[in-house]
């Protein structure tokens, strides 16, 4: 898939696509614009891998500052957020909790 494409041209500044899955992950682009606001994940870790500009991934004990090519793991039930710097883009890929039924 690429990128920059004008397939995947948002307008929803907070819009968060599901761009595609693989076994139990989800991956999704994500555009932060200013700060998204402090939350929590109690079902699933999430990874951040940054491919343009630069963001802050803050969480409660420690701030990350994030630029192209760094990746970092939120272990699931980790509060966090995060504040763009400069033009950010990221890749983030959500373990899902399997809700298969047998």
């Amino acid at each position: 898939m690429n990128q920059n494409s004008r397939e995947h041209v948002k307008t929803d500044v907070w819009s968060q696509e599901i761009t595609g899955s693989y076994s139990s992950f989800k991956v999704k682009i994500f555009e932060p614009k200013g700060e998204f606001g402090w939350h929590v994940h109690d079902d699933c870790d999430e990874l951040f891998v940054a491919i343009q500009g630069e963001f802050i991934l803050k969480l409660r004990d420690k701030d990350i500052h994030m630029k192209e090519g760094d990746s970092y793991l939120v272990a699931k039930g980790l509060e966090h957020t995060t504040v763009c710097i400069r033009d950010a883009k990221a890749v983030v890929i959500r373990s899902a909790p399997n809700r298969n039924v047998a």
